[in-house]
């Protein structure tokens, strides 16, 4: 089974820099703690005016991988995002299960 952890993130333009090069380190630094096997960030194209939106998937083979993630890693990285940017960084999140992949050869 695949699964894939998607936190979407709403920035104010204000801070959108200051945001990206903060998810970069991000990315790579929660790649090594965790136990994913890889990370996706996707923008999201959106018609708000003011803002950015844009998608951190991670990549798991089974539960337990998110599990750890939302246990021991994710409270420290919310923490962190706040006390960085406050309410200009909105975020949620939602778990997938890949249930039915197709790919073209």
């Amino acid at each position: 089974m695949k699964y894939i952890y998607n936190i979407t993130y709403h920035i104010e333009e204000a801070v959108f820099p200051q945001w990206q090069e903060w998810i970069r380190g991000h990315m790579s630094r929660s790649l090594q703690e965790s136990h994913f096997s890889g990370l996706k960030l996707l923008q999201i194209h959106i018609q708000e005016i003011g803002s950015k939106a844009f998608s951190l998937q991670y990549e798991a083979t089974n539960k337990e991988a998110i599990s750890y993630f939302q246990s021991v890693l994710e409270e420290h990285y919310r923490k962190e995002l706040f006390l960085q940017f406050g309410e200009k960084v909105l975020t949620f999140a939602t778990l997938l299960e890949v249930t039915e992949e197709l790919k073209q050869d």
